[in-house]
């Protein structure tokens, strides 16, 4: 058992159970829509699209970068795209074994880490999304922090703060990260005398001055380049105020996402949570401030996705650390009762994992197997060139990635046209005019205008990932200028799909 777990053929089996997690993914085509509309972010790149003004989304720009490397690889979508999750897993499980160990002391309560990392990674289908990406810096961050901890030297301190920042730049709700840290920096000395408090502000200080460095020079990237009014729009304004879901909140719709989240890691929630009272020092204060705030961003919103849980995983894996490895010392003495609760734990979470991302793959339950979407591409495929330009009207940006046709907007979904909601999380009948976005509405007509795509297809008449809901004919700009400059060749899958009058 300890050669499996931490012996010297550990990153060999910790690799090993990567890839078999993961692995469905490759062969599914597609496994969830952000990851779709990351790919083509990173593509409209690749054709010299620039981030928030040719090709817009709400994300933070490095997530789209690295998917853009990726692309540059020159491997197909459905190779790279798992290439580069399973790379962040693994590297993420690396610097959470690193910073365990030298927490520590103890090289096998650093591979209890990277195992915990995987276990409480169990709680989303193997995609490829922004949470997966930010778990790299975000790790890094604790590693720093704790070097910070154990040395007298600012300069730590400072560069937990930049990993910070940089996590932030995947996904906004990474700066978390920065509010724990410094909160747990600086709380325990306002109880302090008055002398003993300079040096946690002065960490505190740093750590935020190096959190807002990436920040400060993506900023000056994007002034620079003329384009900062879009970065602002997209990134900080619709991530800030554009939280639309919140209006519509349902415990119907998020409580099975969170069973299922909890339900999937609870071997790694057992473990942490069991450990929390005997982390006292300066370091697992921090890591259990972290996990209680860490509700916070996955609660924003109101839409609880699984993979928002992801953002659990290094705090979980580190808290629990030293109760897994006393659990499999301890094993022996352990009774029947507790060793059977303890396996249940420990193996029913990856079994069921594994069992469910198979039974979805083999009942067409991923995005790239939707049966409407596939027909759909099928017809784009076979009726456009491959440098033919699509206007979706809809919320399936799969259907782009199927067809391996690009946007002919800045747009890959509809929905920040009319609100900005998921579909499937509202209520038939519902009237989403008082949420249309006329800035949106605008900005499109002016790429449709200039970039005249050769083909506009409305998904809402087959409604596509219930896009019923937002008829085109709702919107009489759009709906306008399809009718002045397109006409109606097709319905394929019930989807009408319009070809530019020439």
């Amino acid at each position: 058992m300890d050669g499996v777990l931490w012996g010297r053929r550990a990153f060999a089996w910790l690799a090993l159970a990567v890839v078999l997690i993961r692995a469905p993914s490759a062969f599914v085509r597609m496994v969830n829509l952000d990851e779709c509309d990351f790919w083509l972010f990173g593509r409209m790149m690749r054709e010299h699209a620039v981030p928030y003004l040719g090709v817009a989304d709400i994300k933070p720009p490095l997530t789209y970068v690295a998917f853009f490397l990726a692309d540059l690889t020159g491997l197909p979508r459905t190779w790279s795209v798992p290439l580069l999750g399973a790379g962040a897993v693994i590297a993420t499980a690396l610097l959470l074994r690193a910073t365990a160990r030298r927490w520590s002391g103890d090289e096998r309560v650093g591979w209890a880490a990277a195992w915990l990392a995987l276990a409480a990674g169990l709680c989303e289908s193997p995609s490829t999304n922004a949470e997966i990406l930010m778990n790299v810096p975000a790790a890094g961050a604790l590693y720093l922090f704790l070097r910070a901890e154990q040395s007298r030297d600012l300069r730590w301190d400072a560069l937990a703060g930049v990993a910070a920042g940089t996590a932030a730049l995947f996904k906004c709700q990474g700066g978390i990260l920065l509010i724990a840290l410094g909160l747990a920096t600086v709380a325990p000395a306002l109880r302090a005398a008055p002398a003993s408090r300079l040096r946690p502000l002065a960490r505190a200080a740093c750590m935020a001055l190096g959190f807002a460095a990436p920040w400060a020079a993506t900023v000056g990237l994007f002034a620079g380049a003329g384009h900062l009014d879009g970065f602002l729009d997209w990134v900080v304004r619709r991530n800030l105020f554009q939280i639309s879901t919140a209006r519509v909140f349902s415990l119907a719709n998020v409580l099975p996402s969170i069973a299922a989240a909890l339900g999937a890691a609870a071997f790694a929630w057992w473990m942490a949570l069991g450990q929390v009272r005997r982390t006292g020092d300066g370091f697992g204060r921090a890591l259990t401030c972290l996990l209680a705030l860490t509700w916070v961003p996955v609660a924003i919103g109101g839409r609880f996705y699984e993979h928002y849980f992801l953002q659990f995983v290094p705090p979980l894996s580190l808290l629990g650390a030293g109760g897994l490895v006393r659990l499999v010392e301890g094993w022996a003495a352990l009774g029947r009762i507790r060793r059977s609760a303890a396996l249940a734990l420990a193996l029913l979470p990856p079994v069921g994992y594994l069992a469910f991302v198979a039974v979805r793959g083999v009942v067409g339950g991923y995005p790239g197997q939707d049966a409407k979407a596939s027909a759909v591409a099928a017809w784009l495929q076979a009726n456009t060139s491959p440098a033919d330009r699509i206007f979706m009207w809809g919320d399936y940006s799969a259907i782009y990635c199927l067809a391996d046709r690009l946007p002919g907007t800045r747009y890959m979904r509809t929905a920040p046209h009319v609100g900005d909601f998921d579909p499937l999380h509202l209520p038939r009948g519902f009237d989403f005019t008082p949420y249309r976005s006329a800035r949106d509405i605008a900005f499109t007509l002016q790429d449709l205008d200039a970039n005249r795509p050769a083909v506009v297809l409305d998904t809402s008449p087959a409604d596509i990932h219930g896009w019923s809901l937002f008829p085109l004919d709702r919107v009489a700009e759009i709906r306008r200028y399809v009718d002045e400059h397109y006409q109606p060749v097709a319905s394929p899958a019930g989807a009408v799909v319009y070809r530019l009058r020439r």
